[in-house]
Order: structure tokens, then sequence, then C-alpha cells
């Protein structure tokens, strides 16, 4: 069953989610969505598993879940995954999508960016 979003689907044993893995994070999280997948960052190297493993723990944490309920069904060994987490999937759903952090809103020009877009419109 499709979820709210193409990247997060309920299925009967639980829910699957469509992540897109930032190794050596300096904060670990979920969010924002990049495209259909959750952004997952986690603060270990992408070496002998390490990264994985971290995932594991995180969601886990994160999710309130056995560390034995979350499984890496596809992407092993690259930063796109596709991870189960066993459990009720309505739930489950509505966890990650209340923790997953909102997109920072775009930036602003600031003065010296409007200076530089006078200097050139004048030129």
């Amino acid at each position: 069953m499709q979820g709210p979003t193409p990247g997060l689907r309920v299925t009967d044993k639980g829910i699957e989610i469509d992540l897109q893995v930032v190794p050596r994070a300096s904060k670990e999280g979920l969010g924002p969505w990049h495209g259909d997948r959750v952004k997952a960052h986690v603060g270990a190297a992408p070496v002998d598993g390490a990264a994985n493993q971290a995932l594991r723990e995180m969601l886990s944490a994160l999710l309130e879940v056995p560390r034995g309920d979350v499984a890496i069904l596809r992407g092993e060994t690259g930063r796109k995954k596709t991870v189960q987490v066993l459990g009720s999937g309505a739930a489950l759903a509505a966890r990650v999508l209340s923790t997953v952090q909102p997109a920072a809103p775009p930036a602003l020009p600031g003065p010296e960016t409007q200076r530089k877009r006078e200097k050139a419109s004048k030129r």
C-alpha cells in the first residue's frame, strides 16, 4: 500500500522507507526529503558496514523499535537504500513523518547580492 509520500510505504509487516544516506554527518537524524527519498544523516564513515550499522541503530532509536526489526532491503553498499522496519505500519509511518526535519527555507539574497545584481544590470 502506498504511504502518504512516495518514499514511505506501509506494508503488511510494517513500513519501507527509501533513504539517501549521508555518512560522516556532524549531526545524526532524518530529513529533509530529497526528491522521493528521506535524507538519513549518520556520523559513521561508510567503511566495513559502519554506516549501515549506525543507520540501523539511529532508526531503531528514533522509531522506538528493536534494532533487529530494522533491515536494509536494497542498497547495502550504496547511499540510496530501502529499509524495512517491522511493526505497526500506520504508527511507524506517523513517527517517520513527525521525525523528519523540514527542509530549510531558501536563503534570501543579502545586501551584497542585491548590490551585485544592480551593478550587473547597469552594464
